[in-house]
Parts: structure tokens; C-alpha cells; sequence
């Protein structure tokens, strides 16, 4: 296998009798990753996992991993056609395969360009965190709404410094 990671901890995710056009598991949406990370079998055999990722601390993406054919020689494949993908369609080379472990076990890396293409500036990888990423946005709804509400002391109180510059600037000029 080219992963060495301990699979009794992930859920499985049954795709059943699906099969994608070109008969690789590049069909499966965000929404059917209920975790970071899943794994599987398909109706060929060919185990896969399906990685979550978050690009900079601003973008999920995701992509599946998946044994090429079900012998167990086979080459594991990256595909995916839900988000943008962190090593493009091509085989997983064994570089990739360490740096997706270390995301999977809970590090935060930085790509390279011996580690993907696709990203040739570089970018910090984590695994995606629901829950962190919903924490989130509840703390950005809930900024912006006292910040720009009049009801909260907080807008009131950057408003009339807003108008304290203001009144300011017009004495000096």
C-alpha cells in the first residue's frame, strides 16, 4: 500500500455501485464527506481515501485517492472534480503519499514543488475541520454584526471616533 497510515479510525464512506466516466472515483461530492478524512472500496475492489483538505486557512478543498486497479501492485491514482486538487490527476508518488499522512496524523505543511504542481507558490496544507471551520464563520457573522449594527456599543464607539477623525482633519485644514 502506498499509504502507511492506521485506516480502523476512518469511517467508511459507501459509494455502492457508482462508477465515474472514465471509471476512476473522481464523483464524489463535498457533501458525502461527512469527515476529513473517509475511506472505501469500490464496486472493483479498489480501496480509496477521500482527503479534506484547507489551503492557507481560507480554502477547503478535496480529493480522492484510489488504488488504479484491484490488484494490490496497483499504483494509487489522485482524482476529483468536487473542488481543485492539491496533486492533479496523475499516479501519487511516494514524496505525496508521506506529506498526505503527515496532513491525515494532524500537521500543517508547506507544499514544494516536488510535492505538487498545481500549487507552484508555496502553500500550507491542513487537514479541513468541520467543526473549526463553522466556529469560523460564526465568529465572522457575529463580528460583523456588532461591528456595523448600531445597536451594539461597539459600532457606536467606532462611528464616533470615525467622526472624531473626521471633525479633526477639517480643524487642520
Amino acid at each position: 500500500m502506498v499509504f502507511n497510515i492506521d485506516l480502523s479510525e476512518i469511517k467508511n464512506l459507501n459509494i455502492s455501485n457508482k462508477i465515474g466516466l472514465t471509471e476512476y472515483i473522481d464523483f464524489i461530492k463535498w457533501n458525502e464527506v461527512t469527515e476529513s478524512v473517509m475511506k472505501g472500496v469500490d464496486c472493483f475492489g479498489r480501496p480509496f481515501l477521500v482527503v479534506k483538505f484547507l489551503l492557507n486557512g481560507t480554502e477547503p478543498i478535496m480529493q480522492t485517492f484510489f488504488r488504479r486497479y484491484s490488484d494490490y501492485n496497483s499504483r494509487w491514482m489522485g482524482c476529483g472534480h468536487a473542488t481543485r486538487l492539491l496533486f492533479g490527476v496523475n499516479i501519487v508518488k511516494p514524496l505525496q503519499a508521506r506529506f498526505i499522512e503527515k496532513i491525515i496524523e494532524g500537521k500543517r505543511l508547506e507544499t514544494t514543488e516536488d510535492i505538487t504542481y498545481e500549487f507552484p507558490e508555496a502553500t500550507k496544507v491542513e487537514l479541513f475541520d468541520k467543526n473549526r471551520w463553522n466556529a469560523v464563520i460564526i465568529i465572522q457573522k457575529n463580528w460583523r454584526k456588532c461591528r456595523y449594527n448600531p445597536k451594539y456599543k461597539m459600532c457606536e464607539k467606532v462611528q464616533m471616533r470615525n467622526q472624531d477623525e473626521i471633525v479633526y482633519d477639517i480643524k487642520l485644514s
